[in-house]
């Protein structure tokens, strides 16, 4: 809703020379209920839009369909997801007053292209997260971190001194004979009870859920702090200053596109706890963070406390990707900030929302999908649809809210998680069955839905970002630009 409580939804699909757009085609009903959720208008004349390709179309080309289904053929989305993607690109290009050349779907495969996944039907392309049958249904069971794996005697409530127990707790992820140990132990276990202490224990395990209709897929706070709406100018000259607090994909992702549209971004971590992709390929973390300054806080002081809510204070969109609780234990509470600091969006990225008890729920972009009913069906059973999908949908449409926040003058905190925007995706349409068979030549990357062939692209990335800053790297400039004494 709009800041005077009326929902806004006249959108002008005309692009070109009056050429108006379809609004039954997917692509264009996803931009105009994202957009009429964060009660934002745009102005379609001079964003040039293709609403000719299909979903199946789209999906193929995106290199999600390559991530998706057993090694021998790929799977179909179970929901026109790639249109979902094209659809949010389009009302982000909208909103910052650029063209529309942004690729929603291939945003789905970029992690992939850069650790050359490929698809593994009931396990995860990542290799972290499996699909596990029980007795009464199936789990996704994410285990990326060595921590994860300790805790598996625990909540399975095994002895210690079982051999089982003992295996488990020193695997890891691409240790198979231990996903069949672990396997082997769920088969006559209840999915209900494993979920609950999970949940307690911050183990990211879901139950794969039938889609269900999802009418929002944010929840929204305003406060009378908001500031001046913007105009219609671009972003590029507006220049909004982002702070990005997040980690790991769907944040970084989200201040990444912002920064690609033209505003100015800052990476804020701590010293003791920063970004884990900084770990991992080194490629994929330049892709999510390059051009960004690097500022580095000690949280464990109170001084750095204070650096951190200095540096909010002077931000006019934050984006965090936390457990509401952490922040708060460090007595940063983003409601008290966005009430008393005008024109501050703040936007919180969460596995399951803000609310308790979901706020301390553990997510990842591959368990968040299956919850929310975002996976593939088979007779053998489910398998996961992309490379954590949720991650991709959920970083492009906070982007949007992002922006569509600070145009309307902030006071605003938009509350998304993993699981919230994967079930919006999900439920966009009610379910297709659509037949889906390879061409006749075995090495061909063709497939034929429904009689009509479609190329399988790869997963691809973006190209030509520029250097991530090191660590820290920014912090001093950064702090003296805004006036924030220095430790």
């Amino acid at each position: 809703m709009s800041a005077d409580g009326e929902i806004l939804s006249a959108l002008r699909y005309c692009a070109g020379e009056g050429r108006c757009l379809p609004r039954t085609a997917p692509a264009q009903l996803h931009a105009d209920r994202v957009l009429s959720q964060l009660g934002a208008t745009v102005d379609w004349t001079n964003v040039e839009l293709d609403p000719g390709d299909s979903d199946t179309s789209l999906w193929a080309s995106s290199g999600a369909m390559a991530l998706s289904g057993q090694a021998e053929l790929p799977d179909l989305p179970p929901a026109p997801v790639a249109s979902a993607m094209s659809g949010a690109a389009w009302a982000l290009s909208a909103l910052a007053g650029a063209p529309a050349d942004l690729d929603g779907p291939a945003l789905l495969g970029e992690r992939a292209a850069h650790y050359r996944y490929s698809r593994r039907g009931r396990v995860s392309v990542s290799g972290s997260a499996r699909l596990m049958k029980l007795s009464d249904g199936e789990l996704a069971v994410n285990l990326p971190r060595h921590s994860d794996w300790e805790l598996v005697p625990a909540w399975l409530e095994a002895k210690d001194s079982t051999l089982a127990a003992a295996e488990l707790s020193k695997a890891d992820e691409k240790d198979d004979s231990a996903w069949a140990s672990l396997a082997s132990q769920l088969r006559h276990q209840s999915c209900d009870a494993l979920v609950s202490r999970a949940r307690l224990m911050g183990m990211a395990v879901s139950q794969a859920k039938s889609r269900e209709t999802v009418t929002e897929w944010c929840q929204i706070e305003r406060w009378r702090s908001a500031a001046d709406r913007v105009s219609g100018d671009s972003i590029a000259l507006a220049r909004p200053v982002v702070l990005d607090l997040s980690a790991l994909w769907a944040g970084p992702l989200a201040a990444q596109l912002l920064l690609s549209h033209g505003a100015r971004v800052i990476k804020v971590e701590s010293e003791s706890r920063p970004d884990g992709a900084r770990l991992g390929d080194a490629g994929f973390f330049r892709l999510l963070n390059g051009g960004k300054r690097s500022c580095a806080v000690d949280l464990g002081t109170e001084h750095g406390v204070a650096t951190l809510t200095d540096l909010i204070k002077q931000a006019d969109i934050v984006i965090e990707s936390s457990r509401p609780r952490a922040l708060r234990q460090l007595g940063i509470v983003a409601e008290d900030l966005v009430r008393d600091t005008k024109g501050l969006s703040w936007i919180s990225i969460t596995g399951y929302g803000r609310a308790m008890p979901e706020g301390e729920w553990v997510a990842f972009g591959d368990d968040a999908a299956v919850s929310a009913g975002l996976y593939t069906e088979s007779a053998e059973g489910s398998r996961f649809c992309g490379d954590a999908i949720a991650d991709p949908l959920t970083g492009l449409h906070a982007a949007v809210a992002a922006l569509a926040s600070w145009r309307a003058g902030g006071g605003v905190l938009v509350d998304l998680s993993l699981a919230g925007v994967a079930g919006y995706a999900a439920s966009l349409e009610p379910a297709r069955v659509l037949t889906i068979e390879l061409e006749s030549d075995p090495t061909s990357d063709c497939v034929v839905v429904d009689g009509t062939g479609y190329s399988v692209s790869e997963p691809k990335s973006r190209e030509g970002m520029p250097t991530a800053a090191a660590l820290g790297a920014d912090t001093a400039a950064v702090l003296r630009e805004f006036g924030i004494a220095a430790s």
